[in-house]
């Protein structure tokens, strides 16, 4: 699978309830480190934009609580009503579907997908370099059970 960032992955894939959490457990890898509000994404810049492109990783990857987090903060900087914000919290939603499918929540991963696909579904494609219609379609077939494997996110496209 493609790697967007240069930046290295966290020591692990934060899971509740087995792992240390990331921010609050002083064994955590993230304990104590300050959390700065990143550059917004556009239309323009996602190309070249470090943090957004790490939070596709993270995602592509598994680290889904750490997307969630990467990902949280570019979409306060973008709004949360705008074509934008709503694409970063479709995939924050749909990586937190994941993590609870991973924990065997599948209740909760249920509602979480459904929302997502909800968010997605009005979005033009592709944006910020993915291709919206197809994420959305294998996030379904995943949540479905249609799919083995989560859908992943390739960057492309010119929008």
């Amino acid at each position: 699978m493609p790697r967007y960032s240069p930046r290295p992955f966290p020591p692990y894939a934060f899971v509740p309830g087995r792992d240390p959490h990331p921010r609050r457990d002083p064994n955590g890898y993230a304990y104590g480190r300050p959390e700065l509000p990143p550059p917004a994404v556009t239309v323009d810049n996602w190309s070249t934009h470090d943090d957004y492109r790490y939070g596709i990783d993270l995602y592509n990857h598994g680290y889904w609580w750490a997307c969630h987090e990467a990902l949280e903060a570019l979409w306060h900087v973008a709004g949360h009503t705008t074509a934008i914000g709503q694409l970063l919290q479709g995939v924050i939603q749909v990586a937190a579907g994941n993590l609870k499918r991973s924990m065997n929540v599948d209740e909760g991963a249920q509602r979480l997908w459904s929302e997502a696909l909800g968010r997605l579904a009005p979005l033009p494609s592709p944006l910020l370099g993915v291709d919206v219609r197809a994420f959305e379609r294998d996030a379904r077939d995943y949540a479905e059970k249609r799919r083995d494997a989560p859908a992943v996110i390739t960057l492309g496209g010119d929008r």
